[in-house]
């Protein structure tokens, strides 16, 4: 039975893998491969949250700070009025 052409230096289906140790290898980067996925998965997610959170801040404060801005403009409109009026002896 011909051996199947590898990339690697080891062939996972070849005569060596029948060896308990390589077995055991194989099966132990298997695991390390799905929790790097796993973590990979869940990294990404919370960073993701994360930076959804810090654009809704971000969008919250330059509403906050329209409404500040416009509450000013507002009172000085209202003060230049009282002081206008107050000049006008009304």
């Amino acid at each position: 039975m011909p051996e199947t052409p590898c990339a690697f230096f080891f062939c996972y289906d070849g005569p060596m893998a029948t060896d308990p140790a390589v077995k055991e290898r194989n099966d132990l980067l298997d695991q390390l491969t799905d929790a790097l996925e796993d973590w990979y998965k869940k990294e990404t997610e919370a960073t993701q949250n994360e930076a959804d959170f810090v654009r809704n801040v971000v969008k919250g404060r330059q509403g906050a700070m329209k409404l500040s801005k416009g509450n000013v403009e507002k009172a000085k409109v209202l003060v230049i009025d009282d002081i206008t009026s107050f000049l006008a002896g009304l």
